[in-house]
């Protein structure tokens, strides 16, 4: 994908979430039952928590950290979003004992956004519905790179993908690329515009990349990881997978 392509997906995805934060953010206040299953099978909680750093990768309203904090996890959690709407609802003030979250602007499209963080190795990073977010197979791979530098050597790294054409609502959503300025040409296999319809009526529109399986397992490997899980959850519509670095790999 040609970079002026992926840039103008970057802020078409980028606008929709701060123009839509309030409305998207109320449609998502709880965790996913995928990422339930993912934290309760690999977040320690408790006392075997303490001293462990987390990153959450596109923290949005910041879920995840109200699920952790129920579920006592008593590590570092540092959450990191682009969209400065989703980042006020997250740091709204509420009382948590653990953790003490810590929110942060971060755009991952932009190189060498890892390199500034509070803390330069993580044993857990979690990133999800986001990578489909993200435009650009080179792009994706860059960051998936990026996160292999961040994890501890036998860190986990927990994600998932949207399977919306599992849905045929959903899947009727798909629009024209020219709605948005754009060609199929401009754009590559597996990627698509989808238009989202709030609850005051209001539309827009956000570029999404379906990934499946095969594509996630070869960048898995092409990226430095191995495959540690894959499940299906969230009614067909996520899939997770868990990655640790392969120590083999160069």
């Amino acid at each position: 994908m040609r970079a002026e392509i992926a840039t103008r997906l970057t802020r078409l995805n980028q606008e929709f979430y701060q123009n839509f934060a309030d409305s998207f953010s109320s449609s998502r206040g709880a965790v996913q039952p995928g990422v339930r299953a993912m934290l309760r099978k690999y977040v320690p909680v408790g006392a075997p928590s303490v001293g462990l750093n987390l990153l959450d990768i596109g923290c949005g309203n910041g879920n995840q950290a109200r699920e952790l904090t129920q579920a006592g996890y008593q590590g570092s959690y540092i959450g990191i979003d682009f969209a400065p709407g989703l980042l006020a609802h997250a740091a709204a003030p509420e009382k948590r004992e653990y953790p003490a979250p810590l929110f942060l602007s971060v755009d991952i499209t932009q190189p060498g956004w890892h390199n500034n963080l509070p803390h330069a190795v993580f044993d857990l990073i979690t990133c999800y519905a986001v990578m489909h977010h993200i435009p650009g197979s080179d792009t994706r791979a860059r960051i998936y790179r990026e996160i292999r530098t961040l994890l501890a050597p036998r860190g986990l790294f927990l994600q998932s993908n949207w399977q919306f054409l599992n849905s045929p609502r959903l899947a009727a959503r798909v629009q024209p690329w020219a709605a948005a300025g754009f060609s199929a040409e401009d754009v590559e296999a597996g990627d698509y515009l989808l238009d989202w319809r709030g609850e005051s009526g209001r539309t827009g529109l956000r570029y999404v990349h379906a990934a499946d399986e095969v594509e996630l397992t070869q960048q898995a490997a092409a990226t430095g990881f191995e495959v540690l899980e894959s499940l299906i959850s969230d009614n067909g519509l996520g899939l997770y997978h868990v990655w640790q670095p392969d120590s083999t790999a160069r």
